[in-house]
């Protein structure tokens, strides 16, 4: 008899087509949150899990403002979740995206949720036994998973992976780049009919609960929706055809929803098929949940892991949807940037009490670290992967916005010392020496200069040449020519990118592109004309350069005579409009700011854009005098190396894959053994590596709205945000070496530092020696006079780090949830307690350790 589960589940947003917790209201039509919804799902299923109807759901966000609002259900959410009914996977606060967030955020996803996990299962529970959906690491719906993603979810109790998506695991085992083996059950014999109808606005009240004398409407009994509360039962007959038709003992009917309210009658249908079909067709259905599927599929698994060899890392499940890396860039700039303020602030905070070297009043600290850990849940909802992804209507946005205000708020409330910018921009310095078109028409950023023609210079005939920092500019209207290194002036680090035809110019460093960018949120749709690398559509936008600057730092300085000899400068900006005609142009006006950082080793960029267009695209390219097919980028807690394959092009609906892959901080491609060019970003992701160039997206305005409106559910056009119409601010920097190589431990520090998201060295009571990094130092979750201090290897290999505390401690290795990794009986031996440890480090590993004083 084939044994067939039937797992009803509902597929939580938390924000896409809807806000969370807001309604949102335009034209005339309101749309009810996500949270109604959700919570109505969870009112409907209560009543039927006293009959053995099970639900699925594993992110904490919704069942914390379920508790908040229904503290009197607790008791019976217990009782389910003991008796399988309520299977909440690990998931952490949300579903999140795995390629875009800081490092340290992928680890506080989880963090942060585990006292409603606690909450929930009851501590009393055996975990062997009742918590086993908690051991399931949970994915669905994410745009990919990042390479090093398997020790971030064994870190945090997972034991299995589940629902990795957009990018399904192709084998049975998920290998992350540090080794790190996850068994996946993605593999389990699987058969989905989907219903994905959404609530429509109520036709009377058109979303607002209300009638015209503001009593409850009674169509939708002041729900503001017209209700979908069953499922296509033909449908899932169809599916358990093919079921019993697939090969093997076991199969799953696994019925995913989204807003869908559990439906009543499935058990019934159940029970009715059994009576009907059973002993003819050789098979029974039964419902199940999805810890089911962990149970049945266990041992198939662990046949299929012991079969085979698993060491090398899994084909990387990224990028999903790399439009999505661009799309509502601030989606991706804030979320980290608020996130390292926290880093900031709870380090400092750690110091103060180091400092202190007496005992805290335990109130104190219970509030403070209280109020951080509700700004990292306001962080990791924006790390939800429909959030963080800019896949959401505007309503969404200004909910999401207003969210890391307030743990932005948090973090400044703490009175944290901050260090000071590390971008070396001095965009207060008069400008001195303009050098600019003869068009009249100016830009200064967003503000129009009408500055007659009589007082403006002439244009530039030939090339200019600047010191800036260790490195050697040649510069013209258009933009930088060439940047020579000062340790070794002959090498060309840079080559030389032509233009579209022999007639045009070659493309300068640096130079902003705009091109057609023809999709929606998550990518463009239709490719280039041409190819990548001659892109019929991309405008130089050097071209429209309207004047150019040599900034100076003395104020009283006058306008140099041009001269080929290199002149000392601050900076140098450029001003630009685009003026070429293009209707789907509206506005796109810019300065682009280079200066040299403080030690002088890098050249930072502040880019200033004014921009509203559509279906079209802002770059930023940076030739690169190699022709290799890889480059290295940095993702959360590690590197790759990746490959440029024309082959792979995919700008399909479900699988596009333009060759843009998301980066931390830093990408990298060397020249020689001991030259080459890096590049750090603040929040930009996307970046593109062709051979010869690195290419950077800043902006893009997609008009297409696939997914974020489906006019056949319901219409809801709040989508015009997507086109990111505003100003902007960007923030990046080139590093160009040339007389001894750049280490990936070089460029680790070095993005940290440029980004401020590591703590600061003052507020750590020690020193590191070896290719490792601070990511995290602060108190402990659980108050227990301990602090925890976090490390990631940097160098891509094994290694150890010496740290030298400024007294003695005691070192505790833990997991990413602070629970020490030693076993009982080891913790009751005395500690070596002493100021110098030694700590063993796997490649791209991850070592977290409770640290605590002399007693």
């Amino acid at each position: 008899m084939k044994d067939i589960l039937v797992i009803p589940h509902n597929h939580f947003d938390l924000t896409w087509r809807r806000a969370f917790d807001r309604p949102a209201t335009k034209h005339g039509v309101t749309i009810r949150s996500y949270y109604e919804i959700e919570e109505l799902c969870i009112e409907r299923w209560l009543p039927l899990a006293e009959k053995g109807y099970p639900f699925s759901d594993g992110q904490t966000a919704i069942w914390r403002k379920y508790l908040e609002r229904h503290p009197e259900r607790l008791d019976s959410l217990r009782t389910h979740a003991r008796r399988g009914l309520l299977d909440l996977m690990l998931a952490g606060e949300t579903v999140q995206d795995t390629n875009l967030p800081s490092a340290e955020g992928l680890v506080r996803n989880f963090l942060v949720a585990q006292d409603i996990y606690r909450e929930l299962l009851d501590d009393d529970t055996d975990p062997d036994e009742g918590h086993l959906a908690l051991k399931m690491a949970w994915m669905e719906d994410a745009f990919g998973n990042s390479a090093n993603y398997p020790q971030i979810l064994k870190g945090v109790g997972a034991e299995v992976a589940i629902a990795t998506t957009y990018n399904k695991c192709p084998d049975p085992v998920w290998t992350g780049i540090d080794g790190t083996q996850l068994p996946c059950l993605d593999q389990y014999p699987k058969f989905r009919p989907a219903f994905v109808e959404k609530h429509r606005p109520c036709p009377a009240c058109h979303g607002t609960k209300k009638t015209s004398k503001n009593g409850t409407c009674p169509d939708c009994n002041g729900m503001g929706m017209t209700l979908i509360d069953s499922f296509d039962h033909a449908q899932i007959e169809a599916f358990i055809d093919e079921a019993i038709a697939h090969k093997g003992e076991w199969a799953v009917v696994y019925i995913l929803t989204e807003e869908n309210l559990p439906d009543a009658t499935l058990q019934t249908f159940i029970t009715t098929w059994n009576r009907r079909h059973s002993a003819r067709r050789r098979a029974r259905l039964r419902i199940a949940n999805v810890a089911d599927i962990y149970r049945r599929y266990l041992p198939e698994l662990q046949k299929t892991v012991a079969s085979g060899s698993w060491k090398k890392p899994t084909i990387e499940l990224a990028p999903a949807s790399p439009g999505c890396a661009v799309t509502r860039i601030r989606t991706k700039q804030r979320t980290r940037a608020v996130a390292y303020k926290l880093i900031q602030a709870e380090s400092a905070l750690a110091a103060d009490v180091w400092r202190r070297n007496d005992p805290v009043p335990a109130t104190d600290l219970r509030l403070r670290l209280a109020a951080l850990r509700d700004a990292w849940r306001k962080v990791c909802f924006n790390q939800f992967h429909d959030a963080i992804t800019g896949t959401h209507i505007d309503a969404a946005y200004d909910e999401l916005m207003q969210m890391l205000d307030e743990a932005e708020s948090i973090a400044d409330s703490l009175d944290v010392t901050r260090p000071p910018r590390g971008t070396g921009i001095l965009p207060g310095i008069p400008a001195w020496h303009g050098l600019p078109a003869r068009d009249s028409g100016v830009a200064r950023a967003s503000r129009p200069l009408r500055e007659s023609a009589a007082f403006l210079p002439p244009p530039i005939t030939f090339p200019a040449t600047h010191r800036l920092g260790d490195f050697t500019l040649t510069c013209d209207l258009h933009g930088i020519l060439d940047i020579r290194h000062a340790a070794s002036p002959k090498t060309d680090l840079f080559g030389k990118i032509p233009g579209f035809t022999r007639a045009d110019r070659p493309l300068r460093i640096g130079e902003l592109l705009l091109e057609a960018d023809f999709g929606d949120a998550w990518s463009q749709r239709i490719p280039p004309f041409a190819s990548i690398e001659r892109d019929v559509s991309r405008v130089p936008l050097g071209r429209f350069h309207t004047r150019v600057e040599v900034l100076s730092t003395a104020l009283n300085a006058k306008p140099r005579t041009l001269n080929t000899k290199p002149q000392s400068a601050a900076a140098i900006r450029w001003h630009g409009r685009y003026t070429g005609g293009d209707p789907k142009v509206k506005t796109l006006a810019w300065t682009v700011t280079v200066a040299p950082s403080a030690d002088g080793r890098r050249l930072d960029f502040a880019t200033e854009v004014d921009w509203d267009t559509a279906s079209r695209r802002l770059r930023v390219i940076f030739p690169v005098n190699s022709p290799s097919d890889t480059a290295y980028y940095e993702i959360p807690y590690g590197f790759v190396e990746r490959r440029y394959d024309p082959q792979k092009l995919d700008y399909s609906q479900w699988r596009a894959h333009t060759m843009e892959y998301p980066a931390l901080h830093w990408v990298h491609r060397p020249v020689t053994d001991t030259a080459g060019v890096a590049l750090l970003n603040k929040g930009l992701p996307c970046w593109r590596w062709l051979p010869g160039r690195f290419d950077l997206s800043l902006l893009r305005s997609p008009e297409w709205s696939f997914c974020a409106v489906e006019a056949g559910n319901y219409e809801f056009w709040d989508i015009d945000g997507q086109r990111d119409t505003g100003h902007h601010h960007f923030e990046y920097s080139l590093i160009p070496y040339a007389s001894s190589p750049l280490t990936p431990h070089d460029l680790t520090v070095a993005g940290y530092a440029y980004n401020n998201a590591a703590p600061p060295l003052a507020t750590l009571p020690l020193t590191l020696e070896g290719n490792a990094i601070v990511t995290a130092w602060k108190l402990a979750e659980d108050l227990s006079n301990a602090w925890v201090l976090r490390l990631q290897e940097t160098a891509g290999r094994a290694g150890r780090a010496t740290l030298a505390f400024d007294e003695p401690v005691s070192l505790a290795p833990a997991n990413l949830l602070e629970k020490p990794l030693t076993p009982a009986i080891a913790r009751q031996r005395r500690p070596r307690i002493k100021t110098r440890h030694t700590v063993k480090l796997h490649r791209h590993g991850i070592v977290t350790l409770l640290v605590r004083r002399r007693p």
